[in-house]
């Protein structure tokens, strides 16, 4: 533990003034509303020397200590300022929220991560900082905040009550410091507005992605709109801190902590130290024009292990170390997977590990090996500081099974052992279930929670759904095919209820993958009001998704046997949506029809549905034929005409639908040629015409226009083809950097950065289309008609299979 003399002997000269008694206090209280009445102390702006100062004196402390310096946080920073003027308007040393929020709430409101651990010190009456912080380094819960080898960051705030004129008001200072951490391993904050972290509708993902089994389940019951559903988050084992109150010298002494969100095995620092080691590692596979590797938590904790052994060993007696397999499938990697693992020792840094392995033929082999896509490293050193390194690499494992037929079989075995009737598969409880998969794969994130903020009946509904009686819904992620779902879901007690629930007489059963390949489960109950008896069999049942794959494979026979020109079709999920929406309607009007509800033909339809308005466009509609199968041989009779044959069409999307009336069926087959969507797509998405319609959008709500900021065009068009690149809006950074390093490194100006945020999408055909989705959705229309912004940029880039993706960037220069 430093000395404190010593701290402040090495502590920058600082102006004193008069000091008056001094309070402390960790609190929790709230969010200032920076409003001032009559008689009400206004504080003058803070000053940035104020938190250099108090920095330089922190770190003094940390460095003595041996541990590693803080840095400014900018929205801690914001946090704090907000918090001391509320006091000063309030005039007492912690202060309410005036809205009611809890320290955390606080905190994140003002763009820091919901997954950071937060911790926040208040105090009033020194006179300056040095004072300050001598106060807070004699009390132990501030210390111990201070000298944290867990928290990484500060802000710092320092402001006097400007005396108001009749008012009797106190000059003494107020002050707040708060805490925070390293961003957790997969702590993304989604749909929401941040200084420094992404906002978007698929929240951007960090490399490393959470892979615990985990369930979650939601529930409506009684007519037609249900009540609020509270959100379940997945795998959340974090809590709010709870209040700790000790007196200290002449003031009050609070201790409150909070923290929510993934707990890392690994500290921040081996993290960033992995991913140093993987970008290096990816770096060599992009020259050799391999895939990259992306980080495997169980890979590392093998990886810890091994080398914390090998370090040991050199110094003591040790058992022998287990064999490779047996060592890793302890720490959860999968039986099925290849292992393979390189041991160094003597390098002195990852750099230098990595440049010696790659010199190494056989080390070479394993980081430039398209079979192997995970990746764990670690590194300990002895007592006399020689250092050990351990790299395990792996292939990705079999793909995850499912079936959705033998999830239904399994529920029904259940319900059987508690005499209840049989459920039945209902096509669109399974649409629902299956796009309720496609948005929590796309986000990586297992939740109730809707990204276009519908309720579960809303989503139910959107999907086709008639019943309104009761729809229950259970979510889980991880487990590697239905029989493990289905056993994990019967140990939860909410998930259990929800499958043997008596009334329900429908399901609909669905997975998704997320691009790292882990599957995440959702089952859709609903129940109609009426008796199991009264229900009857279903009609037979309909499942697009089935329907669709079964016409492609179809389709390309029919396709390689009369047609040696063209290439394989490919299910397109834009065409398949156009198809499948004009498919029901025509079955709910009982006949064939060339428009929609809305009056929109061929290429409003499909480009509405997501499909570049680049794409050449063809469809076929047919009614009558009961299976897919016939369906292909009417469209291949005419061997001359058939879109079927045609070498120029190469994408596909298929819809079909009963009509309850009339009992026929109808489809919907679109075909499309991408042509020259890409170079279309980008002028489409030009800047110019990007910022028109965003401030049309800011002008209707009487908000100031948006200004063109060349750097927020460079950073958005930067990002828009890395996600293009790798076809995914889940695209790490290829440097590993968050939102405000990735807006600092594109030469975003220091007058901007007070609030930065990023919205992204992915498949609208146009400028146009992009802005209209983006404002249906609450977090990116927020952004877009946000009022602490005033400079824009924007840019767009198409990936392979011509998908546009877009990025709109925004910053404020704080008038």
């Amino acid at each position: 533990m430093p000395s404190f003399g010593s701290v402040i002997r090495k502590s920058l000269a600082l102006k004193r003034s008069p000091s008056n008694s001094s309070a402390i206090s960790t609190s929790s209280e709230r969010k200032s509303s920076f409003s001032s009445g009559p008689g009400t102390p206004v504080a003058p702006s803070p000053s940035k020397q104020d938190a250099t100062n108090f920095l330089h004196l922190v770190n003094e402390a940390r460095a003595q200590a041996n541990l590693p310096p803080f840095s400014l946080d900018p929205a801690l920073m914001v946090g704090t300022e907000e918090h001391t003027q509320n006091m000063i308007n309030q005039g007492k040393l912690g202060g309410a929220d005036p809205k009611g929020r809890s320290l955390r709430e606080r905190y994140t409101s003002v763009g820091v991560s919901p997954r950071r651990m937060i911790q926040e010190n208040v105090i009033g009456g020194p006179a300056d900082v040095e004072a300050c912080f001598r106060l807070l380094f004699k009390n132990d819960a501030c210390r111990r905040h201070i000298l944290s080898a867990k928290l990484t960051c500060i802000g710092f705030t320092r402001m006097s009550p400007r005396p108001v004129s009749g008012a009797k008001t106190s000059s003494k200072p107020f002050y707040t410091i708060a805490y925070a951490d390293g961003i957790p391993e997969a702590s993304v904050l989604q749909n929401e507005t941040i200084p420094g972290e992404s906002s978007s509708l698929d929240s951007v993902p960090s490399p490393i992605t959470p892979v615990s089994p985990t369930t979650s389940c939601e529930s409506t019951d009684g007519p037609p709109t249900p009540k609020a559903v509270p959100i379940s988050r997945g795998n959340s084992r974090g809590s709010a801190g709870a209040a700790m109150a000790k007196k200290r010298w002449s003031g009050l002494v609070h201790a409150v902590g909070a923290f929510a969100g993934k707990i890392s095995r690994d500290s921040s620092k081996e993290v960033g130290t992995t991913m140093n080691f993987l970008a290096l590692v990816n770096n060599a596979r992009s020259k050799a024009s391999v895939p990259p590797m992306t980080f495997d938590r169980n890979l590392q904790q093998g990886a810890k292990d091994q080398a914390t052994h090998l370090a040991l060993a050199a110094t003591t007696t040790t058992p022998p170390a287990k064999a490779l397999r047996e060592r890793y499938t302890a720490v959860g990697v999968s039986t099925k997977r290849t292992i393979r693992e390189n041991v160094i020792c003597g390098p002195k840094t990852p750099e230098d590990c990595f440049n010696a392995l790659y010199g190494n033929a056989s080390c070479k082999a394993n980081i430039l090996s398209p079979e192997l896509r995970r990746c764990g490293f670690a590194q300990v050193s002895t007592k006399d500081n020689q250092m050990h390194y351990v790299v395990a690499y792996s292939d990705p494992g079999p793909q995850y099974a499912f079936d959705a037929e033998n999830m239904i079989h399994l529920v029904n075995l259940e319900r059987k052992k508690k005499g209840l009737h049989p459920v039945l598969c209902d096509p669109y409880l399974e649409q629902a279930a299956k796009n309720h998969s496609d948005d929590m794969a796309e986000c990586q994130h297992m939740s109730h929670d809707d990204p276009r903020g519908r309720s579960l009946l809303e989503r139910f509904t959107d999907a086709g759904v008639t019943m309104r009686r009761k729809v229950l819904e259970n979510v889980a992620f991880g487990e590697r095919d239905e029989v493990e779902c289905m056993e994990k879901l019967m140990k939860s007690k909410d998930h259990r209820k929800n499958i043997l629930d008596p009334e329900v007489t429908r399901i609909g059963c669905a997975v998704s993958h997320c691009h790292e390949g882990t599957p995440y489960y959702t089952q859709a109950f609903g129940w109609d009001g009426k008796k199991p008896s009264e229900s009857g069999k279903p009609d037979p049942c309909i499942n697009p998704n089935r329907e669709a794959s079964t016409f492609l494979d179809l389709a390309n026979t029919m396709r390689a046997k009369h047609c040696r020109k063209g290439s394989p079709f490919t299910l397109d999920s834009a065409l398949t949506r156009g198809a499948q929406a004009h498919a029901e309607y025509q079955a709910s009007l009982g006949k064939l029809s060339g428009e929609n509800a809305k009056g929109q033909g061929l290429r409003e339809r499909y480009v509405a549905a997501g499909v570049p308005s680049g794409w050449g466009i063809d469809e076929n509609v047919i009614g009558g034929p009961e299976t897919t199968q016939a369906v292909c041989e009417v469209l291949g009779k005419d061997k001359g005409n058939s879109n079927l044959y045609r070498p120029e069409l190469t994408r596909i999307g298929y819809g079909v639908a009963k009509s309850k009336e009339t009992g026929l069926y109808f489809y919907a087959i679109a075909f499309a040629e991408p042509g020259e969507s890409e170079e279309e797509v980008a002028k489409s998405f030009d800047p110019q015409i990007v910022l028109k319609l965003v401030n049309d959008h800011r002008k209707k709500k009487g908000l100031t226009p948006l200004i063109a900021e060349p750097s927020l065009v460079h950073v958005a068009q930067s990002r828009a083809e890395i996600m293009a690149e790798s076809s995914s809006l889940n695209a790490p950074d290829p440097k590993d950097r968050d939102l405000l390093n990735r807006f600092k490194d594109s030469g975003v100006p220091t007058s901007l950065s007070r609030r930065l945020m990023e919205n992204v999408g992915a498949g609208a055909g146009s400028a146009s289309d992009c802005i209209t989705s983006f404002m249906e959705s609450k977090p990116h229309k927020a952004n877009i008609l946000h009022a602490q912004v005033s400079h824009f940029g924007s840019g767009a880039a198409v990936d392979a299979e011509g998908t546009p993706y877009y990025v709109h960037a925004f910053g404020w220069n704080g008038e």
